[in-house]
């Protein structure tokens, strides 16, 4: 009987996690279509582009751990899935290489905040941890 709760709580922990990284990628695709918009129109100037970068990963490392819905561990995870998807591709798609030290900071920033969105998921649920 013990085995078989263990069990379903790690799929339930694998879901959520999966359910905090992908709402962290539609807030991601999201806020980009906007700020490409805002360069567009020429609202936005292109010397902005890395501080919208910073806001833009920190609210999806934020949704992340919101959406995951569980301990912190949960939304620090969730992070680190996201940035390792937003990482992984530029390093395979760019034809020169990227920067180690941007791609540590998207990891370190999405990582954070998703452990703090999971904190602030905490505070608005009934459940005692």
């Amino acid at each position: 009987m013990q085995a078989k709760k263990t069990d379903k709580k790690q799929k339930l922990s694998a879901v959520e996690i999966l359910k905090g990284t992908i709402t962290g990628i539609i807030f991601s695709a999201v806020l980009l279509m906007i700020t490409a918009v805002l360069i567009e129109k020429g609202t936005l100037d292109e010397k902005t582009i890395p501080a919208a970068a910073l806001i833009i990963n920190t609210v999806s490392g934020l949704s992340c751990g919101i959406a995951g819905e569980g301990r912190g561990l949960r939304g620090l995870i969730s992070g680190a899935a996201y940035a390792l998807i937003v990482i992984i591709p530029s390093l395979f798609l760019s034809d020169s290489a990227p920067d180690p030290l941007i791609q540590l900071r998207i990891l370190l920033i999405s990582s954070s905040a998703g452990l703090l969105g999971s904190k602030m998921n905490l505070f608005k649920s009934n459940k005692k941890y």
